[in-house]
């Protein structure tokens, strides 16, 4: 088994899934701008201008945000069991 494989992946996983959590994508349209959170799930929305003018409007989901925790949770963790498993073959 080789430790800096898996702690490095460990460690991989871990930032790309703080990344995808809190990074904003921003949609903007002629009268709507609003930006998006959350990866692969949308369990955020920060909604900024509508045609009537500008607003400060908050929507959570907070079974999309369960989901994504989950989907990366599950990612960092089956990692370091795949390359251990597949070590332990050889």
């Amino acid at each position: 088994m080789d430790r800096k494989l898996v702690i490095s992946y460990a460690v991989a996983a871990s930032i790309m899934m703080i990344v995808c959590m809190v990074y904003g994508f921003t949609v903007s349209m002629p009268d709507n701008v609003y930006t998006r959170y959350g990866l692969p799930f949308t369990w955020g929305k920060h909604q900024r201008v509508t045609i009537a003018g500008l607003i400060d409007t908050w929507t959570v989901e907070l079974n999309a945000m369960l989901g994504d925790l989950i989907f990366w949770s599950a990612i960092t963790l089956t990692g370091p069991l795949m390359l251990t498993i597949d070590k332990a073959k050889e």
